[in-house]
């Protein structure tokens, strides 16, 4: 797997929470990160509904970044529900992909969504595929809580390949396996995919995984190891919501996958790499210091001085 191949969710799912950071600062942000050679991020969030004060300039931010489109960026946008994809087919021309989430578990999508099931996500699925067939815009279904739920707090592998497989069917070709929660390990991790041997798979199957237990390193290796085709990420490990179903929601940290830590999986030659690897430990750096509060990661801190 190629560096290009991580998935960046750093503007995203890694600030949705977090007070609005200069639009100047996320554009510079893609800008080094595709000197890294990264290409695709996850960049904002619909519907527009003033919920998360980071996404208050989405519009204008999706302006300001299309010269990063041209220079060979990929912008992917999150959109949450039908609302959300309503409002993003009106502006499908300023990104390339739109990803939307369904879960696997009906309880947590009860959660997320009201009075909802399965059949519910599909025929959202279907009307999105609909909206935007004629666009350039590529759909993305995002698989929640493939690797287990934690409201249901029961999980069957052969549910989450059953549900991918309903995805298949419609027509979905790039698929996104979400540890919603953080409950994956390396070994569910690895018999997910191994179960998924011989069975129709979409072309593109990416994974994000929180790292609520500090397991989203392992998993993204192991996952990479099992033929993911494209991994999430976000820098310095950004990311995760205060959820309910926590103990202690404000002391928990769910963020995601560093950026920067699973960086260094993704190339063989690790001579090739050194270089990039410091300039993006330089520019985790260089972003910690617009944002407010404790940083959960501390690679980017750790490098060797010269």
């Amino acid at each position: 797997m190629k560096r290009s191949q991580i998935v960046d969710v750093t503007l995203r799912d890694g600030l949705m929470s977090h007070p609005q950071v200069a639009r100047s600062a996320k554009r510079e942000l893609i800008r080094r990160l595709m000197s890294c050679g990264l290409r695709t991020f996850e960049a904002v969030r619909f519907p527009l509904d003033g919920k998360y004060s980071q996404f208050d300039d989405a519009l204008e931010f999706l302006a300001d970044i299309q010269e990063q489109r041209r220079c060979g960026g990929r912008i992917a946008a999150f959109a949450m529900g039908p609302d959300g994809v309503e409002e993003a087919t009106r502006h499908h021309e300023l990104f390339d992909e739109i990803h939307v989430p369904c879960f696997v578990s009906d309880s947590y999508a009860q959660y997320a969504f009201g009075n909802w099931n399965w059949n519910c996500s599909l025929h959202f699925i279907e009307s999105t595929l609909e909206l935007f067939h004629g666009t350039s815009v590529e759909v993305t279904v995002g698989l929640g809580t493939s690797f287990g739920c934690p409201i249901r707090r029961t999980h069957s592998i052969l549910g989450t390949i059953e549900r991918l497989g309903d995805l298949v069917t419609l027509g979905v070709n790039s698929v996104m396996l979400g540890d919603t929660a953080g409950t994956a390990t390396p070994s569910l991790v690895m018999d997910t995919f191994q179960m998924l041997n011989g069975k129709r798979k979409p072309k593109v199957l990416r994974v994000h995984f929180h790292n609520t237990f500090g397991k989203a390193l392992l998993n993204s290796y192991t996952a990479i190891a099992a033929g993911a085709n494209a991994i999430d990420a976000s820098l310095l490990g950004l990311g995760g919501e205060p959820h309910p179903y926590f103990v202690n929601p404000t002391m928990v940290d769910n963020g995601n996958c560093a950026t920067e830590e699973v960086f260094e999986f993704l190339e063989a030659e690790a001579d090739t790499l050194s270089e990039d690897k410091s300039a993006l430990f330089e520019t985790a750096r260089w972003f910690a210091s617009h944002l407010p509060g404790e940083i959960p990661c501390r690679s980017a801190f750790a490098e060797f001085v010269p």
